[in-house]
């Protein structure tokens, strides 16, 4: 992957953290897992007023598409990135995944990246490097 676009998706991840944002990169082994260590982490810091209640990352395994070799052999130049709502408590009112994808999907356009979001019921989208 070139620098610039590491650069420009670092940039990207900045943004969505300095919005109140749970924002990893390459970040735990796979999906149900990368969102289970979040949730959890958001449930433990409850007590110690954290106010975050919107997580986006991609994880290891979707990090691989970034690997030269893959894009090569399967003509993907990208990566997924999953986001969503943080559901830590019944008595904290928190946003719908739609309203967090739609801010994840406009602070990667803002970017210049390209990005599918085809299925707005997804909690995934594809960003384009």
């Amino acid at each position: 992957m070139e620098t610039d676009t590491r650069s420009r998706m670092n940039k990207v991840f900045a943004t969505l953290r300095k919005n109140g944002f749970i924002a990893k990169q390459n970040f735990s082994c796979c999906n149900e897992n990368a969102r289970d260590v979040i949730t959890k982490y958001v449930k433990s810091s409850l007590k110690k007023s954290l106010n975050k209640r919107r997580m986006v990352f991609y994880t290891k395994q979707d990090g691989k598409q970034w690997d030269e070799s893959y894009t090569k052999m399967h003509h993907v130049p990208g990566v997924w990135v999953s986001f969503g709502a943080i559901r830590a408590s019944e008595q904290i009112a928190c946003p719908s995944d739609k309203s967090v994808g739609s801010e994840v999907v406009l602070a990667f356009r803002m970017a210049g990246f390209r990005v599918d979001w085809t299925d707005i019921n997804s909690t995934k989208v594809f960003v384009y490097t």
